[in-house]
Formats: structure tokens, sequence, C-alpha cells
């Protein structure tokens, strides 16, 4: 019995199968390179509303949320927390914070990312002309 004659088609289709093949893990391996990188730039700020779905990442707030048009809000107890839903990491975050105080007195507010104080403590009160104020601070680099 004679071994077959080699066909130049075969191994021709045989070569463009690899090197198609080889393009396609180079073409995936470049996406899962530069994907990320694109995300992050195009990335939109994460928005937390407080309200009735919140029970998961708040503590010491009461229980019922009330409206005030269309915001929805929490009364703090004397000590909260909340522990954001979402993981950030790396530098150049900012907290932005919409909130209000109804009562005069005013209450001290402390910040911590990761166990280390985010900016000075402040004070709010109410204020009759500003209903919600916007505070604004950067957050320290955070671990992965």
């Amino acid at each position: 019995m004679r071994d077959p004659e080699p066909n130049p088609a075969h191994e021709a289709k045989g070569r463009r199968s690899w090197v198609r093949d080889l393009a396609l893990v180079l073409l995936l391996a470049a996406a899962g390179w530069f994907a990320p990188v694109l995300a992050a730039h195009t990335a939109r700020p994460a928005l937390i509303k407080f309200g009735p779905n919140d029970a998961d990442y708040v503590r010491g707030f009461r229980s019922d949320w009330e409206r005030d048009g269309l915001t929805l809000f929490r009364w703090t107890g004397l000590s909260s927390s909340v522990t954001l839903p979402l993981r950030i990491q790396g530098e150049g975050h900012v907290l932005r914070m919409r909130v209000r105080r109804h009562f005069v007195e005013p209450a001290r507010v402390s910040l911590s990312v990761e166990g280390r104080a985010v900016g000075s403590p402040f004070t709010i009160a109410a204020e009759l002309h500003v209903p919600y104020r916007v505070i604004e601070l950067p957050l320290p680099a955070l671990q992965p």
C-alpha cells in the first residue's frame, strides 16, 4: 500500500486556518488589554440614591424614608455609616455629597474611607436659602 500523495491545496488550507487562529488570538489579547483602559476613560460617576432600597449599605438611619419632591431621603441617628455598594481603587476619586440638615442645631460630620479620615470634620445646620449643600472631598489613594 502506498502513502497518499501530499495534497498542496489541503496544506495551504491548514496554513490559512492556523494563521487565522493566530490573528484571532492576537486580536482578542489586544482587546483584553485595551478594553479596561477605554472603559476607565469613558466611565460615568457612580450615583448612590438613598431611599427604600438602601438597607444593605446604610447603618444608623431611621428605617423609614421620606420624599421631598423627587428627592428621597432618610434621617440619620446619632451615629450613622454608609458602606458604598461598589469598589473603587487608585487615585483621583472625588466624593460628592448632596446633604441637608433640617434642624437649626448643627450636626458634626466626619468622614472616613478605609479607616482613614477624609477632609476635616465639619458642621452642618439648616439654611433657609440653601436647602441642599453639595460637598466635594477628594479621596485618598484607595487600595485594591
